[in-house]
């Protein structure tokens, strides 16, 4: 289980904004000059490009502060999601964006996210599977589980759906698609308010 950790600081934004995503592998070299690197190795730097960048399209007054690792399990108490939780609680976050689902959560990570979304919006993707939706994160209260829609505004056939999945948003972006990209733009909507 790794753990990574990384800003982006621009004072010229005016909104901070964290983004956390415990579910994507792959070497970070070609985009060390994105990300200041704390420790750790894995991360999906294009994955985490295309989500804030996607809030960008919506809203482009963010100062991105992106926490993120491989997760082998969400349920052990040494989750990266419980360190990368934590990690936030030092900045003044306006919005949190959870871009991965996860069918449990420990519960110290559960009460944490139960009382940061107590304080400020908090949006979950809610998962990439219309046939099981399982996201733990979606039943806790207070959060925006959000699913996809495809270009032409309907339900995309990709998203999860389920009573929990209140929020719909389009979920494009550039050549992808997926509820990484609806999330991060709800937020932004929700933010611009």
């Amino acid at each position: 289980m790794f753990l990574l950790i990384f800003l982006m600081s621009f004072s010229a934004y005016s909104r901070n904004v964290g983004f956390l995503d415990l579910s994507h592998k792959s070497n970070l070299a070609a985009h060390q000059n994105n990300f200041t690197k704390h420790n750790g190795t894995d991360l999906d730097p294009s994955h985490a490009d295309d989500v804030i960048s996607s809030f960008k399209e919506i809203n482009n007054g963010v100062n991105p502060i992106y926490c993120s690792g491989y997760e082998t399990s969400t349920k052990s108490p040494n989750s990266p999601l419980f360190a990368c939780l934590k990690w936030f609680s030092q900045y003044d976050l306006d919005g949190l964006v959870i871009a991965f689902e996860a069918s449990g959560i420990q519960k110290q990570s559960f009460d944490e996210l139960s009382l940061i979304a107590s304080k400020i919006p908090v949006v979950i993707s809610a998962g990439n599977d219309p046939k099981v939706f399982n996201n733990a994160f979606c039943k806790i209260k207070n959060v925006y589980c959000v699913g996809a829609l495809d270009s032409t505004g309907k339900i995309a056939s990709y998203s999860a759906r389920g009573e929990l999945v209140k929020y719909w948003e389009d979920g494009t972006h550039k050549d992808s698609q997926g509820t990484s990209f609806a999330a991060p733009k709800f937020l932004a909507r929700l933010l611009k308010k």
